[in-house]
């Protein structure tokens, strides 16, 4: 349910705030080349706080740019809800791929294991 993982989004936002999300970030600001790779990498949130910290939206306080981290957060889960659909509807009606897609489906992205997921999407697109 979409209003579901938008909750739960929010909550975890606010979480990752509360778990001290900004003094992560503020520590990082003073190495230039950290800014350049948050910036330019568009870690959802990293590069909203870095330029929060920097001054780059005085029009925005913090209230604003959590909640525009949560935005983008729900955009991007929108996007793979939309993938996994678009691929599903692609995968051949054969039980091995079938197996696969439900594995990429109930992924859990805390375990997040890059590689894994990767090899898991490429195995149901080329067979």
């Amino acid at each position: 349910d979409g209003d579901q993982l938008y909750d739960m989004i929010n909550k975890r936002v606010g979480l990752m705030m509360e778990a001290g999300w900004l003094d992560e970030v503020s520590s990082l600001v003073n190495d230039e080349a950290w800014v350049d790779f948050m910036l330019k990498k568009k870690m959802i949130g990293y590069d909203l706080l870095t330029q929060y910290l920097l001054g780059y939206h005085a029009d925005i306080d913090l209230d604003g740019v959590v909640d525009l981290i949560a935005q983008r957060t729900r955009n991007y889960a929108k996007r793979q809800i939309t993938f996994l659909k678009k691929l599903q509807s692609n995968v051949k009606k054969d039980s091995n791929q079938i197996s696969k897609l439900h594995e990429v489906q109930e992924y859990n992205l805390t375990k997040f294991d890059q590689s894994n997921l990767i090899r898991i999407v490429s195995e149901i697109i080329l067979g």
